[in-house]
């Protein structure tokens, strides 16, 4: 019902803006003596009933689709960002290919002492769980203070500046993948505050091992957050999901292959949240998975925390073990860490136990394929070379900036046509519930020019509204501008310009000041300056 009305709200405004119409008496029934019928009504209406949109309205903001709208300073804080990432790349371009004597030199070294990898750095969280840590029910507690219940917390906690975390319910460590486990037993969970990849930053990664007791929906990390966005990632049926809400945006992203219960695996998701677009890859084990993507409208958020001490600071907790509207982990979890960056395929297998460039090594150089010889090209730039890690780090930074300036951008909603196209009928009295015969997009033949080998969408439709045979729209818009300026259009009523409107005072002036608006490109300024600088005005 609030579709058909959106669409029927879009007729009007195109009928009253641009043609000086009315037409929402056709949209019930003929008039005797109105050569616009509720046939035409309706093709007219076919052109707007292809949007992508399903009545429902935006509760947080613009609905979708936007686009970006930047101001005039925000257009050159993003040039200036984009100029230094490119100066950025090519820096990096270059030192990539001043390496190559020490990434040989390195790759010698490397098959000689096949020493092991070191774990990716860069980690914004890390909960190892590995021992005992008292459970407390009300007071939040800094493990990191000498006020913790133990001297060795179960949380290896970076960077320097330590998030707060706070066990919730009971503290129960069995051997786990890595010493100890955390135990999740439906009531136990941990908030972390003060993590940048917990509330927002748009490009993160998180990885960690988990043992799954049970098929039911298990929360494993919530970023529990009340404003924008939010995100979780849970197990479903055993599949893993990851949820991301923007705005009106509902992203989900389900793997097809389910993890095993009551056995020890590595789960590692990439993130890259960006301008328009929201792109997600899963690990198992270290091995890609394909993932299944839907979008819906998103709900308010939910979150039951309001009994917490700490629920009126920001930004919101992260959760571990727990979704914000329930849905508890249950079994283990281990070595959980969280990236403020996109981890690499190398960095996914070291982190799930194996040693990719180990086994590259071990190949002879000259039978490398060249997937093979760049895998151990990104990993010795991304890991080993000081130079180019330099460069990397102030891209990421710089990346960071402009993302950040992004979602700071306002914007403005658009038009977007369905990929499937929508039937669209003549509704009998108007009402969307008596839907009678079905009609295509199609303009009036009595007005204007004929378009018929024209596609039948909107660029048509904007086409014929502007060409020069138009009777209407350049008089339409003349009469819009003259009133802005006079009080009074040269036709009074200057959303009718038909019979029951009032007919122009002057209308040869009309007509020229028409075809001059015509004749400059439809250039709004032009008039504008005419009509003020005119005797007439002055």
């Amino acid at each position: 019902e609030f579709r058909v009305q959106y669409v029927a709200d879009r007729v009007a405004t195109t009928g009253a803006v641009f043609l000086g119409q009315t037409l929402d008496c056709a949209r019930c029934h003929d008039h005797k003596y109105d050569p616009f019928t509720q046939r035409d009504y309706f093709r007219l209406f076919a052109y707007f009933n292809q949007l992508d949109e399903n009545g429902v309205d935006g509760r947080h903001g613009n609905a979708e689709p936007t686009m970006p709208a930047p101001t005039r300073l925000e257009r050159q804080e993003l040039a200036e960002i984009r100029s230094r990432l490119a100066a950025l790349e090519q820096q990096m371009a270059a030192r990539a290919v001043a390496a190559a004597a020490d990434q040989t030199a390195w790759e010698r070294e490397q098959a000689r002492t096949a020493t092991a990898l070191p774990l990716p750095n860069d980690t914004a969280l890390h909960l190892t769980f590995d021992n005992e840590l008292a459970a407390e029910a009300s007071e939040a507690s800094d493990p990191t203070s000498n006020d913790s219940p133990s001297n060795n917390p179960p949380f290896d906690v970076t960077p320097a500046t330590k998030p707060r975390i706070k066990l919730i319910g009971s503290a129960i460590y069995l051997p786990g993948k890595f010493n100890a486990a955390l135990l999740f037993g439906g009531q136990t969970h941990v908030e972390v505050r003060g993590v940048e990849a917990a509330t927002g930053s748009p490009s993160f990664a998180l990885a960690v091992w988990c043992f799954p007791t049970t098929a039911d929906t298990l929360t494993i990390v919530d970023s529990a957050a009340n404003d924008q966005p939010r995100w979780t990632l849970d197990l479903a049926d055993r599949q893993p999901r990851f949820t991301f809400v923007d705005g009106d945006r509902r992203l989900q992203f389900i793997a097809e292959t389910p993890l095993t219960l009551r056995r020890w695996q590595h789960l590692a998701l990439n993130i890259d949240a960006g301008e328009s677009t929201v792109n997600a890859r899963c690990y198992v084990d270290g091995q890609a998975v394909e993932l299944a993507r839907t979008q819906t409208e998103s709900e308010p958020p939910t979150n039951d925390l309001s009994n917490d001490p700490l629920t009126d600071e920001t930004p919101p907790p992260l959760l571990v073990g727990r979704g914000s509207a329930g849905d508890p982990f249950r079994g283990f979890l281990d070595d959980l860490r969280l990236y403020s960056r996109q981890l690499t395929k190398t960095e996914i297998a070291v982190l799930s136990g194996g040693n990719p460039i180990q086994t590259v090594l071990a190949i002879p150089a000259a039978d490398r394929n060249e997937s093979q010889r760049q895998t151990l090209r990104t990993y010795y730039l991304e890991q080993i070379d000081p130079p180019y890690r330099e460069l990397v780090a102030t891209h990421r930074d710089e990346q960071r900036r402009l993302e950040q300036l992004r979602r700071r951008i306002g914007t403005t909603m658009v038009m977007r046509d369905r990929s499937q196209p929508r039937p669209t009928f003549i509704l009998e009295r108007g009402d969307y519930r008596w839907p009678g015969e079905q009609v295509e997009p199609g303009l009036p033949a009595w007005l204007g020019p004929r378009l018929d080998a024209a596609p039948p969408n909107r660029l048509a439709l904007a086409r014929w509204i502007t060409d020069r045979r138009h009777p209407l729209t350049a008089r339409v818009i003349v009469n819009q501008l003259w009133q802005l300026h006079f009080g009074r259009g040269l036709v009074a009523t200057p959303e009718d310009f038909g019979t029951r409107g009032q007919p122009p005072t002057h209308p040869e002036l009309l007509d020229w000041l028409a075809i001059e608006f015509m004749d400059s490109g439809w250039d709004v300024r032009h008039l504008i300056r005419l009509i003020v600088t005119s005797a007439t005005y002055r």
